[in-house]
């Protein structure tokens, strides 16, 4: 950036590692607003972080934490359903790859998703990764 701009300023890197290390969110987190979540903490996927929440310790996948400290009040499903998901990875596919399956009954979708990879009619989502230096350079030269 301090090139681009012709600037001399330098910002300092955060040190490697740290006290606590960096955090980990899984797919389809949702985090409730005003929720603290130390560094080096990891959130497993489709888990639920309610507001205010303090989370000072990782949380398993699906499950759902409170308070202060955060702690785990529920599950969002039965262990079998949450071991399925997240051995099917969903996250990896489109969610147009989703059309028409039964998304209301976790084990069905797991299933279908299932059939859908076995039968070679889906494949992992693998988007480009964009230059944004690149797309900007151009937008800015279609602009002028």
């Amino acid at each position: 950036f301090s090139q681009d701009v012709g600037s001399d300023f330098a910002p300092t890197p955060l040190p490697e590692g740290g006290k606590y290390g960096g955090i980990r969110i899984g797919h389809a987190v949702w985090i409730g607003t005003q929720a603290y979540v130390r560094g080096g903490v990891s959130i497993g996927n489709g888990a639920i972080v309610g507001a205010k929440a303090v989370v000072v310790k990782d949380v398993p996948p699906y499950a759902v934490v409170v308070g202060n400290p955060g702690r785990v009040v529920k599950y969002r499903f039965g262990p079998e359903v949450i071991a399925a998901l997240e051995a099917s990875r969903w996250w990896d596919y489109s969610y147009t790859d989703f059309t028409g399956l039964p998304l209301d009954d976790p084990m069905a979708f797991v299933d279908a998703l299932g059939d859908r990879v076995a039968a070679a009619r889906i494949a992992p989502y693998r988007p480009e990764a964009l230059d944004l230096r690149a797309l900007m350079t151009r937008l800015s030269a279609e602009i002028a």
